[in-house]
């Protein structure tokens, strides 16, 4: 018997930000009239943070980053209805089987990219002081790096 090399597929991520009714419509399984369940509330098992009932403040958008056609990491981000042109940077999640793999990075770069093109401002959430700890070198090598300012 020979040995076959197998190759592996090559991985392709995309990046894109989208609206709310744009990211349910990924999400949402016409067949099934269910929701993946990655995005379920977290109490109930999910791993990202979304909830497609929450009320909105603002505009809502989502970062995601897709592995493969897959969701493997979201970024929520909402127009700060108090302060004109900020957008709040409200939560960072990735998909908990792909943590250390540099995909909250590719989130990060795709949110500061759609802040430049709009000519926003950014306003990291500060609902969790670790979370905030954790990004807040690539929030401020990203700020300069495409020139988007940081807000509080």
């Amino acid at each position: 018997m020979e040995n076959q090399k197998i190759e592996d597929k090559p991985v392709v991520f995309e990046t894109e930000t989208i609206s709310k009714d744009e990211l349910y419509e990924l999400i949402y399984n016409h067949e099934t009239a269910s929701v993946d369940p990655r995005f379920v509330h977290r109490n109930k098992g999910g791993v990202f943070h979304y909830s497609p009932t929450e009320n909105y403040m603002g505009n809502p958008f989502f970062t995601i980053v897709k592995e493969n056609r897959v969701i493997v990491g979201l970024a929520e981000l909402e127009v700060d209805p108090d302060q004109e042109g900020v957008l709040w940077l409200k939560s960072i999640s990735v998909d908990s089987t792909r943590k250390g793999e540099g995909i909250s990075t590719k989130v990060l770069d795709e949110v500061f990219s759609f802040a430049k093109k709009n000519g926003l401002k950014l306003k990291p959430s500060s609902y969790t002081p670790d979370g905030n700890d954790r990004v807040k070198h690539q929030i401020e090598r990203l700020s300069k790096q495409y020139g988007v300012e940081i807000v509080e």
